[in-house]
Formats: C-alpha cells, sequence, structure tokens
C-alpha cells in the first residue's frame, strides 16, 4: 500500500485511481482484526493463524455464486500466517503514522474514486468523507448494506465503480 499511496499523492501518477474498501486510519479498521495483529506481533503468530482458519467460514458465508465462494475460500487457504502478521503489521504501522490520508488524497489532484460498504468493508470517519466529498476530483461512492469482501460479495457494484472510473478518464 505505501509505494502505491504514495505515489499518488506525490502527484506523479495521474489516475484513474480506484480504492476499494480502503481504511484511512487504524481506528477504521476492525478493533478484531488491530487486536490480532498486535498480539500476533507480540506472542507470535498464532492469533493470526487462528483468524486465517476463520476467514474461510466467513468466505462461505459471504453472499455471492457457490462456484465462486469455493474459490475463494481456496484462496482463503493459501494465506501463511507469519507472512499475514508483517505485512498487517506494517499497514497498521503505516496508515498509524498520523497523517490525514484523506486531505493528501483530496490535494494529490488525481481523478480517484472510493468505494466502500455502508457498514463493514472499509470504514470512512466522518471527517474522512467530508474531506474526501469536498474535492473535486474524488468521488465517494458508498454500496449499500453490511459487506465484508467488497468485491466478491458486490462485485455488480465494484465493476461500476471501476467502470465509472474509466468513463470519466478516457
Amino acid at each position: 500500500m505505501r509505494d502505491a499511496w504514495e505515489l499518488v499523492v506525490s502527484r506523479r501518477f495521474r489516475g484513474p485511481v480506484v480504492l476499494l474498501g480502503i481504511s484511512l486510519t487504524t481506528e477504521d479498521e476492525s478493533r478484531m482484526f488491530r487486536g490480532v495483529v498486535r498480539a500476533s506481533a507480540k506472542v507470535g503468530s498464532w492469533p493470526m493463524a487462528a483468524l486465517l482458519r476463520l476467514m474461510p467460514l466467513m468466505a462461505r458465508a459471504a453472499k455471492g455464486p457457490a462456484g465462486h465462494k469455493k474459490e475463494l475460500v481456496e484462496d482463503l487457504k493459501q494465506n501463511r500466517a507469519r507472512d499475514s502478521v508483517r505485512v498487517c503489521l506494517e499497514y497498521l504501522d503505516y496508515i498509524a503514522a498520523g497523517r490525514d490520508f484523506a486531505a493528501e488524497l483530496a490535494a494529490s489532484g488525481a481523478p480517484v474514486w472510493v468505494g466502500h460498504a455502508q457498514k463493514g468493508d472499509g470504514d470512512l470517519t466522518d471527517a474522512e468523507r467530508a474531506t474526501l466529498q469536498a474535492a473535486p476530483t474524488v468521488t465517494v461512492v458508498t454500496i449499500p448494506g453490511s459487506v465484508f469482501l467488497l468485491p466478491d460479495e458486490a462485485p455488480q457494484q465494484t465493476a461500476a465503480v471501476i467502470a465509472n472510473a474509466l468513463e470519466h478518464v478516457a
């Protein structure tokens, strides 16, 4: 995330940028997720391993065709706890840096579409939402309802966000 983000906010990449289910602060992330990552960093990767074992159960309960859910479950089973802890810890440290990522994104001038679920995947604070919505080059799209695996549970809406970005830039 860090390298792609820095490319966009440096104004070297002119877009379009589509961000799906993003979190701009640690508070936007699930408390459980943050707890698992931080605990795994302290006591070893077993908390993350437990979470990774639960992910296929969540995927089976997700909305969507059975064949796709089966593929998703198999993909999720490929995650390794130690690697997941390293990546997620780096990510949480990055978004905890005290930067105003919404303001940076708004000031980038890049055409940006932010797609997130009303509840679940990619929460935004009221201040982040206001900053992003005030930016002339940012489009915020809220997908109604509770969605935890945005591209998998809401593929039509996700595709519409991407298509909209491409239409406006082409």
